[in-house]
């Protein structure tokens, strides 16, 4: 028997959670394991950053992240589709004294094994537009 929609949108929510689990940790083995082979990674509000494409090339883009950025603080809250193969993710990132907190909004889209298939940043508050005064 298949598993229904509810079932699904649960085991994606859940594989989102892991990975921001894996990340606080920084344990790169448990966060790729939760990424499809041709998974992808797209930056659309970031004018200097390409998608990152398959799991080889996101896991050494972590590894190098890991190295360079020190470790931060990271809630996530979850909110599944009515397609159950996508979540949305609201991060909220905290960094130590003197460094401003950021937002992150992202999309993520699962195969049908609950393998990441993409990850879209959609809001980035580091990288936000500045309106208009």
């Amino acid at each position: 028997m298949s598993p229904s929609a509810d079932e699904i949108r649960r085991r994606n929510v859940a594989a989102v959670e892991a990975l921001y689990d894996a990340e606080r940790r920084r344990n790169l083995d448990d966060w790729a394991r939760l990424w499809h082979p041709a998974g992808r990674q797209s930056f659309h509000l970031s004018k200097d950053v390409s998608p990152v494409l398959g799991r080889e090339a996101l896991v050494r883009a972590t590894r190098r992240k890991f190295k360079v950025r020190p470790p931060y603080g990271i809630d996530v809250a979850t909110e599944p589709f009515a397609d159950a193969s996508r979540v949305l993710a609201r991060l909220h990132l905290t960094f130590g004294e003197g460094i401003r907190p950021i937002d992150i909004w992202c999309i993520f889209a699962f195969d049908d094994t609950g393998l990441i298939l993409e990850i879209e940043e959609m809001v980035d508050t580091a990288n936000a537009y500045r309106m208009p005064e």
